[in-house]
């Protein structure tokens, strides 16, 4: 039996409903070898991942997914195996503040069309993380503003909608660079959201992308082969992952798996990576 990898998954300390600990445990479950914790803009649960992932025998990838822009589009772009401290710490810190600072004007605007959520009642949404879109959506949902997360974004929190505040983000270009220097293996998130091609890819390689998560939850079927295919002729990393929140249809960390060997090639490009004497230029 082949094993097997989940390399997108959310915690707690971003936009996910269970903790690094509970995480574990489902991989466990699901008998999933190794798993990526990839919360968004932070790496504050990867201790917690890392503790209870030797504790149970789940090799714990350290990851992050960070926002970036490129040409008016929010690109995501994963890291994995970070480890020159300094440069991604500062940039991580400027986002946490900026969440904060974004989620109080959302609120003031929700207020204006008679949609009331206080302070307190969305940091007990989100806990240890800094707050988003979902956490607000999730409290619409609560107190009954809205049936569902996606009639929450559909129709106030989305671009182009009454209470949505773009994020301050850096380009993908800078993005790229900063996770490359921090020693990151880079890989562009579910392309098939944001609508990429083999033109925009063979960009991103050029800028310094190492991968491509080619097989992804919202990915149909000859979506994953597609970019799969691109992926391996521009000689990038082939990678996938759930992208579990706890909610939604993304059901279970594994929900989308891949086999261990796909890690080893990860690990193969870090080493490659680290001994590469320009690679921080």
């Amino acid at each position: 039996m082949q094993e097997k990898i989940d390399l997108h998954i959310h915690s707690s300390y971003s936009d996910g409903l269970y903790t690094p600990e509970q995480i574990i445990k489902m991989a466990k479950q699901n008998n999933l070898r190794a798993v990526s914790i990839t919360d968004h803009d932070t790496i504050s649960g990867l201790p917690e991942a890392m503790k209870y992932g030797k504790l149970h025998n789940i090799e714990v990838v350290p990851g992050v997914e960070v926002s970036c822009n490129f040409e008016g589009r929010e690109i995501h772009v994963l890291g994995y195996y970070y480890y020159i401290p300094g440069r991604l710490e500062k940039l991580l810190l400027r986002f946490k503040e900026d969440r904060y600072e974004r989620a109080y004007r959302m609120l003031n605007k929700l207020k204006k069309i008679n949609i009331r959520i206080g302070w307190k009642e969305l940091m007990k949404e989100v806990g240890k993380a800094a707050p988003g879109r979902l956490h607000l959506a999730r409290v619409m949902v609560k107190k009954g503003y809205v049936n569902l997360i996606e009639d929450a974004f559909d129709g106030f929190l989305k671009r182009g909608r009454p209470a949505y505040i773009p994020r301050k983000k850096l380009s993908c270009e800078e993005t790229i660079r900063i996770l490359n220097r921090s020693g990151a293996v880079t890989v562009l998130a579910h392309p098939g959201i944001t609508g990429e091609d083999r033109e925009s890819i063979g960009y991103f390689k050029k800028v310094g992308i190492k991968g491509v998560e080619a097989f992804h939850s919202e990915h149909e079927k000859q979506q994953n082969e597609y970019y799969k295919k691109i992926s391996k002729e521009e000689g990038l990393l082939v990678t996938g992952g759930s992208d579990f929140h706890g909610d939604g249809n993304i059901i279970y960390p594994g929900y989308i798996s891949l086999d261990y060997g796909t890690l080893v090639n990860i690990k193969k490009e870090k080493l490659r990576y680290a001994y590469n004497k320009n690679a921080f230029l």
